[in-house]
């Protein structure tokens, strides 16, 4: 069984900044993760959690106020996959997975996501992310966890990867956090 998410990855590690501006936007009810060895803060707005025009909205604003790189990620229900890239509050780029595991109106650019990968990746690997789910190796599912993972599920695990941000800071949403009593 899949579940849903929703976050925005913030490119800074300036906690206290990042918070002022998700009181200035207004976007309600949200916790953020952040760990001094990634260079990628998580925020969880509790009202993004499946509605991706919101989403969409509160990374371009969150984008604007900080003046920073931010993604926005959704991955409804596991089936499907979505994220918006927000540089200084215009969006730059935006992917959609279908169900189907084709693209859906926004395919991505792969030269776009490139730029905000780890060091030594390559074009084609950003290009397979977006063009396919690909198998989750069992070394990166955690036991216990859902091995049947949706094909939503298994693109934000390898674009994670590449971006360098943690499979589990990227995997995860406000509910995530609320039941296990997390986050700021």
């Amino acid at each position: 069984m899949s579940y849903s998410y929703s976050n925005l990855q913030i490119r800074m590690n300036d906690c206290a900044a990042i918070r002022r501006a998700i009181d200035l936007c207004d976007i309600g009810s949200a916790k953020i993760l952040a760990r001094p060895d990634v260079s990628w803060v998580g925020v969880y707005p509790f009202m993004t959690e499946g509605d991706y025009p919101y989403l969409k909205d509160v990374a371009q604003r969150v984008s604007a106020q900080l003046e920073a790189t931010v993604f926005g990620f959704m991955v409804p229900q596991g089936a499907e996959f979505c994220y918006v890239l927000c540089e200084n509050g215009r969006i730059v780029d935006e992917f959609r997975l279908q169900k189907d595991g084709e693209g859906a109106g926004a395919d991505g650019n792969a030269d776009v996501l490139l730029e905000q990968c780890v060091s030594g990746t390559n074009k084609s690997d950003v290009e397979e992310a977006l063009q396919k789910p690909l198998p989750v190796a069992t070394e990166a599912v955690p036991a216990g966890a859902n091995s049947g993972a949706g094909a939503g599920d298994k693109t934000a695990i390898r674009i994670a990867k590449l971006l360098g941000i943690p499979r589990a800071q990227l995997c995860t949403g406000y509910n995530h956090l609320k039941w296990a009593q997390a986050g700021r």
